[in-house]
């Protein structure tokens, strides 16, 4: 991205020892990662001093290695050999975690101190770690929840909310939060949830994400060479990319797919990976669907060309998880213009998009189960969604780097200089990473 941009005018303000923490960071894909990254070289091009603790796995990919140490774009990131297991099952999970929470603790007692640590949410409740860390060293805290645990692993059905171990996990919440000088939420529901837990409302702050734009580069030759590549020909492509997981159940979407598996025009295409990818292709298998595609997930720079290869995009969201988890994509495929399709409950994070436009062009809804009613969404959406239009833009112009960057520093009390920062380039055709904000998507 670069920050500040060349020939932006910055007064330097006095500069922040500032530590983030993050089991995964540059250049891993997992979302955490990439927001993690975008707000680290923000502040280090504002002149701060920015150090990031990390892992040297790829997040859930024990065949990936990074340096151990690294200067990227004016921060040092630090990264910990810790046991990778990957995320095949609850106690490979589990262990992983457990592995990075002990090589980070370790660490930190070397490190020194911070005049601010920033504890992102990977592992689940490594904010705790980070709260008994200001405790040691003092310093100020943030807690920038990208998702909600055990709130996550509950809904899920993961854990037993009355067990031993669902209380232990609670406290440890509580203790992380209550730690905190400021506590960043990614939209009011989450807002609402973490208020149930903390005695201080107002250093609760909901900070929507924004579109990572400086990736967001496909030109329309680009665009078609990929669906060629694909097979995609002149057929009006509904994709889901990101993460298949229980958070983001694709039931609906995979029967309204067998509904219409006889409509030659419409294609289902299922990018990227996760849990719930086997049983994904194990459905679709099984009902011999043939108006489906399946592509892994795709280096970053076929990620423009993958994601705008498509004539609607999916986000979903399952109706348990409202305010525990955040489809961070949403802000990306605003920016790329490509028409939206959400499938989850209405609500806050709805209505975060939805409440102040005419979006009846570009984004349709449709609730877990309603499957025929789905079917019949998708035959509008291909006779009269509509790529780019104003309406839509506008939506995203509210979710820039350059407004929201600023506005997240602000939130956690970190000064800067008060001349705005110009806006990155724009680009003539842009796409979106398939991420959710809780995991590689």
């Amino acid at each position: 991205m670069g920050w500040p941009p060349k020939g932006a005018p910055v007064r330097r303000e006095p500069e922040v020892r500032i530590l983030i923490l993050n089991q995964c960071f540059y250049p891993d894909l997992a979302a955490t990662a990439q927001y993690a990254a975008d707000f680290a070289e923000f502040l280090a091009g504002t002149g701060h001093e920015v150090t990031v603790l990390t892992s040297r796995n790829g997040y859930g990919d024990r065949r990936v290695r990074y340096p151990a140490r690294q200067l990227w774009q004016g921060v040092q990131i630090l990264r910990l050999a810790a046991p990778e297991w990957g995320k095949s099952s609850a106690a490979a999970r589990i262990a992983t975690a457990a592995g990075f929470w002990i090589a980070a603790a370790k660490r930190l007692l070397k490190l020194g101190t911070f005049d601010l640590t920033i504890s992102l949410t990977s592992p689940p409740l490594i904010g705790a770690l980070a709260a008994l860390y200001k405790r040691m060293t003092g310093g100020r805290l943030v807690q920038w929840i990208m998702d909600l645990n055990p709130d996550e692993a509950i809904a899920a059905g993961w854990l037993d909310p009355q067990g031993c171990l669902a209380q232990i996990l609670e406290r440890l919440l509580r203790f992380a939060l209550a730690e905190a000088d400021a506590i960043i939420a990614l939209d009011p529901a989450m807002r609402e949830r973490i208020l149930l837990r903390v005695d201080s409302p107002s250093n609760v702050h909901t900070i929507p994400l924004w579109a990572r734009q400086h990736i967001l580069r496909a030109s329309t030759s680009q665009r078609e060479a990929f669906r060629t590549r694909h097979g995609f020909a002149d057929r009006f492509v509904v994709m889901y990319a990101g993460n298949h997981s229980p958070c983001h159940p694709l039931k609906t979407l995979l029967e309204a797919a067998r509904l219409l598996q006889y409509d030659s025009r419409l294609l289902f295409c299922f990018a990227g990976g996760g849990r719930s990818y086997a049983s994904v292709r194990e459905y679709c298998s099984t009902h011999g669907l043939a108006n489906v595609a399946f592509i892994p997930y795709q280096p970053t720079d076929q990620l423009g060309a993958m994601l705008s290869a498509a004539d609607l995009q999916v986000v979903v969201l399952g109706d348990r998880f409202q305010g525990i988890v955040h489809p961070s994509k949403t802000y990306n495929i605003l920016a790329v213009g490509v028409p939206l399709l959400y499938i989850g409950p209405s609500g806050p994070y709805l209505d975060t998009f939805a409440s102040d436009a005419d979006t009846e062009r570009w984004l349709w809804h449709a609730r877990h189960g309603e499957v025929q009613y789905l079917a019949t969404l998708l035959h509008q959406a291909r006779t009269s969604s509509f790529r780019g239009l104003p309406t839509q833009q506008a939506v995203a112009d509210r979710f820039t780097p350059s407004k929201q960057l600023p506005r997240l520093a602000a939130a956690m009390d970190i000064p800067l200089a008060p001349t705005s920062l110009p806006e990155p380039a724009n680009q003539e055709l842009a796409t979106c990473l398939p991420c959710s904000a809780h995991s590689p998507a």
